[in-house]
């Protein structure tokens, strides 16, 4: 599965790096696998979203564990939350964690088609 994975990203990171003012690209798997791309995009995603008034936090390590965290700790305020992930570990850790005393917190996933 590794091998399977380094195969593609070596194969699609090749293909294009544009910079945030650039017109969009059709081809998102190959877009992302090239890491600038993927930094690019994060960075113009966070920014977006931070001028329309949203939090926005970047996981240093374990991604799982990060948004559990943030998510609950936004609930202890009384706010409620909602994690759109599609990942049950993420779910698993909501339920455990999640205290009556916290404001409600949702999970919302979208599962692809294909």
């Amino acid at each position: 599965m590794v091998t399977e994975h380094m195969r593609r990203s070596v194969k699609a990171a090749a293909t294009v790096v544009i910079a945030l003012d650039s017109a969009a690209y059709t081809d998102q798997q190959a877009y992302l696998a090239n890491p600038q791309n993927k930094a690019l995009f994060i960075e113009l995603l966070s920014q977006k979203l931070q001028n329309l008034g949203q939090t926005v936090t970047q996981a240093p390590g374990d991604a799982d564990t990060f948004i559990v965290s943030a998510a609950l700790q936004i609930a202890t305020t009384g706010q409620y939350t909602t994690v759109v992930a599609d990942d049950t570990d993420i779910l698993v850790l909501l339920v455990y964690h999640w205290h009556s005393s916290m404001a409600e917190v949702h999970m919302q996933s979208f599962k692809s088609t294909r």
